[in-house]
């Protein structure tokens, strides 16, 4: 197509005249906002990642944040990076929109553009119908959390130094027994890659025609120092305990003596292995014959006290320190010690972890009592080599004082489909004629099974390894609809106690078998269970047992009630039957993150024996705290037993003391919400959520820890607060965006939350004639001119009681009454506008380069005059 000459010329005439007159008139009615900019919040990328929504004033041709050091914080770039960008992002940023893919479709050479050569600038590229902003900083600011090319976790860069101390009260007692615990654990954050460590323990027990002891000992303090992110250096006082776990190897030493020392320890760790899952515990499981309180002991410690129902129960131990450790479970039976039972536990150790692993102590041994192996020179050493892809094996040595021992240890673990299997196998023996042995088995699929023994020979049966056998095995497997349970355990020992003598020999034999079947039913649960149990040993008890409950769960208003209803029948060996009813209630509320517990349990039976429970429970971000009463009456005797339990954490930073519960808190991030900035602004604020726990509500000025366990990779979120109850909307403005922190212990990750609120008003303005002020532009907030109607959506960062307009070339201001609320929305109605003379305009108003560049263009204004 062929353009004539004289439409050339005309065309280039007004391309010359277009700025002039672009400068000489003013900006069509409507689009100011183009020319003038706009608040927006925006998503921010770079290098792949999204650093969430930020505000920044966007205009024609540049974008600037308001809060840069913020959104580079959030990209997770180094602090030196921070530093370096920070003067390129507080300037504005050209738009280059045309460097964007259009709809958001990427199609080659859009999109991205070569990052910056220069360390100082950044590119970026507005993509407008995504709505983010993509930066291209330098690559030498390539963040390096995680080196892909060796798999180890990298210390987050965001990590700061603190104590974080987590504290524990137990109480468990009846009549005239009693045991009291107090534990905590510290960790202190030194220099780049170590921390000091330590627990203390406080003990107080009690036992009918035993004096009560008291015992308070520095279980271990210790400083770490991680080399190389693969070794490790640890001096001072130590256990056994992170030999099995990924801190300190995957040994899982089981039998040979490795108590608590004085002394160093050099060796290989598997921290920082980019492998998140948890191997889990072994399981720890108890067969009661009737209802008992169950008390489980690490050596002197009170771990937790469980209230169980006859048959047979694996314990929920998520709550026990990681580790290999023995258990000791105390069954008391209508407020009476029946039997105790140990148990070998393990949580943290993985025969699936690869690699070659290694460790070498030495020191003075710490034992307890009068052990005379306190005080005596300790030498020990181990060697893990992997078989293969899931298979291993151990070999340690000790030498304590004039005696050696060697431990030999091989395990088994796979993953096949639906099976997972679990074997292992360990021996050991002594220079004074110790032996003994270490088989477990667990495969798991529709069936469980789980098979446990060891056996223990020492020189002499009450020297430090004592005499002991132990047999457990378990079956579970669905039938028939429902679940068939078989445990079995043997247990033979003649072990040392504290004070160094020899107990009698004990002896005991426990078979269980219980078939269970639930069921729904017009909204209700009707459960069955059949059972028998024979007891050999102390005591000897056999019989058949039958239940049948009927129980229902109601919700209403965030709280929910279960009701329960049930009928118990046993049938002891010798005696006559025992009937009993069954009678129970939980109410349950969750609120902000918090929830609290209220239950109580009645059973009374044909003989006129009554027992009673009551249970009260709090799950706080600030801690946990339980307690259980529980009175058992029949006709010559009564006994009253109870059990407290409260756990909490606090961290100490230089940004001050934050508080919080205590499941792990060897590290955390510390959230604060920073104070309204106005009085009318109080309530929920941000919602936030860290790893697996649930979420928690903050309100305006308060700070939380959010406990977190080191050496391990986490998700921390943070979100605006779903269901605010206030007049105003309230966002996050920062951080923005999900944080995935690797902390070591003694670390904490700072959150700072910033929040804005914005009310939002709906309504129409009118002059004093009564006429709609059509196309009016709102000087307090950047929002759209009104409509034919007059009407109008404004939005501001605090509560109005004016609203400013400007209308051709007269300024009005309109008294904002709020009529009505609906959620977050303020309306006011129709507004009466009277004319304002431009002094009386207040200067934060005026002052505004939006505002100014209104006023110019409408210039003369007619002060005063309609």
């Amino acid at each position: 197509m062929r353009i004539p000459a004289s439409a050339l010329v005309r065309l280039a005439v007004a391309l010359v005249l277009a700025p002039m007159a672009a400068q000489a008139s003013p900006v069509p009615a409507g689009f100011e906002d183009l020319v003038s900019g706009q608040r927006e919040r925006l998503e921010v990328r770079a290098f792949g990642r999204s650093a969430g929504l930020w505000p920044a004033w966007v205009t024609l041709d540049h974008i600037q944040f308001e809060d840069p050091a913020q959104v580079l914080a959030a990209l997770g770039l180094s602090r030196s990076a921070q530093q370096t960008l920070l003067p390129a992002l507080s300037t504005p940023l050209p738009r280059d929109s045309h460097l964007a893919c259009v709809h958001a479709r990427p199609q080659p050479g859009c999109g991205w553009r070569a990052p910056s050569e220069d360390p100082h600038r950044v590119h970026a590229i507005f993509d407008e119908s995504d709505g983010a902003l993509l930066l291209f900083p330098a690559l030498r600011w390539l963040p390096r959390e995680a080196s892909a090319d060796d798999g180890l976790h990298r210390l987050s860069e965001h990590a700061e130094n603190a104590l974080l101390h987590q504290q524990s009260l137990t109480l468990s007692g009846g009549g005239r027994d009693h045991a009291l615990n107090a534990h905590g654990s510290a960790a202190l954050g030194v220099l780049r890659s170590g921390h000091l460590g330590g627990s203390w323990n406080y003990a107080r027990q009690g036992w009918p025609g035993q004096p009560t002891r008291d015992r308070f000992q520095l279980d271990d303090l210790y400083y770490r120092h991680d080399l190389a992110r693969r070794h490790y250096l640890q001096l001072g006082r130590m256990d056994r305990r992170n030999l099995a776990s990924s801190q300190g190897g995957q040994f899982g030493l089981g039998l040979l003596p490795l108590e608590r020392f004085d002394g160093v320890r050099v060796g290989t760790t598997q921290a920082y292995v980019d492998v998140d899952a948890d191997p889990g515990a072994a399981p720890l499981a108890v067969l009661l014959s009737r209802p008992a309180r169950v008390d489980a002991f690490d050596g002197e410690r009170l771990l937790q006290t469980f209230y169980l129902p006859a048959g047979v129960t694996d314990l929920d131990t998520r709550q026990f320190p990681p580790g290999s450790y023995e258990v000791t479970l105390r069954i008391h039976e209508d407020g009476r010690l029946v039997r105790s039972e140990i148990q070998p536990f393990s949580r943290g150790q993985d025969w699936g972890e690869p690699g070659l692993q290694w460790f070498v102590q030495g020191g003075r041994q710490r034992a307890q009592g009068r052990d005379p192996a306190s005080g005596q020179r300790a030498l020990q050493a181990g060697l893990r080599l992997p078989l293969a892809r899931q298979s291993g094996a151990s070999v340690g040595v000790a030498r304590i004082g004039d005696d050696s021992y060697a431990e030999l240890r091989t395990g088994t673990r796979h993953r096949l489909r639906t099976h997972d299997l679990q074997a292992e196998i360990g021996a050991i023996a002594g220079s004074d004629g110790s032996r003994g042995s270490q088989q477990q088995l667990s495969v798991r699929n529709r069936a469980s099974w789980n098979l446990y023994r060891q056996r223990m020979r020492g020189a002499r049966c009450h020297d430090r390894l004592g005499c002991a056998d132990a047999l457990s095995a378990s079956l579970s497997l669905p039938l028939a609809g429902g679940s068939l349970y078989f445990g079995h355990t043997r247990r033979r020992s003649a072990a040392p106690v504290r004070s160094g003598f020899a107990r009698i020999a004990e002896r005991t034999r426990s078979v269980q078998v219980n078939y269970s079947l639930t069921r729904q039913w017009r909204g209700m649960s009707v459960s069955a269970r059949l059972g028998a149990w024979h007891q050999a040993g102390a005591r000897h008890d056999q019989g058949a047992q039958f239940g049948v409950s009927v129980s229902r769960l109601q919700h209403a208003a965030g709280s929910s009630v279960l009701r329960r209803f049930g009928i118990e029948a046993r049938q002891p060996r010798q005696g006559e039957p025992e009937r009993a009813l069954v009678l129970a209630q939980s109410w349950r509320q969750e609120q902000d993150g918090s929830a609290r517990e209220a239950g109580a349990e009645l059973e009374v039976d044909d003989r006129g024996a009554v027992d009673a429970l009551l249970a009260l429970r709090a799950y706080t971000p600030l801690g946990h705290t339980g307690a259980v009463l529980s009175h058992y009456r029949q006709a010559h005797a009564t006994a009253t037993a109870y059990s407290l339990s409260h756990g909490s954490a606090l961290a100490l930073s230089r940004r001050g003391l934050f508080w919080g519960s205590a499941n792990g808190a060897d590290a955390g991030a510390a959230v604060s919400v920073a104070a309204a900035d106005l009085p009318t602004l109080e309530g929920a604020a941000a919602e936030v959520q860290a790893g697996a726990q649930g979420r928690q509500i903050l309100r305006f000025g308060q700070r939380r820890l959010l406990p977190l366990s080191g050496y391990q990779r986490h998700r921390v979120d943070v979100h605006d607060v779903a269901h605010a109850v206030q007049d105003a909307g309230v966002r996050v403005t920062r951080p923005g965006t999900a944080h995935q922190p690797f902390l070591l212990p003694g670390r904490v990750i700072a959150l700072p939350v910033g929040v804005e609120a914005t009310y939002t008003y709906i309504g129409s303005a009118r002059d004093a004639a009564g006429s709609a002020l059509a196309g009016a532009r709102i000087l307090n907030a950047a929002a759209a001119p009104l409509g034919d109607d007059g009407g109008f959506i404004a939005e501001f960062p605090q509560r109005e009681a004016v609203l400013y307009l400007l209308r051709r070339q007269q300024l009005l201001q309109c008294p904002l009454q709020v009529r009505e609320q609906r959620s977050v929305v303020l309306l006011v109605g129709p507004l009466a506008c009277a004319p304002l003379e431009r002094d009386a305009l207040p200067e934060h108003i005026s002052q505004q380069p939006r505002v100014q560049q209104l006023l110019d263009a409408a210039a003369p204004i007619a002060l005063g005059r309609p």
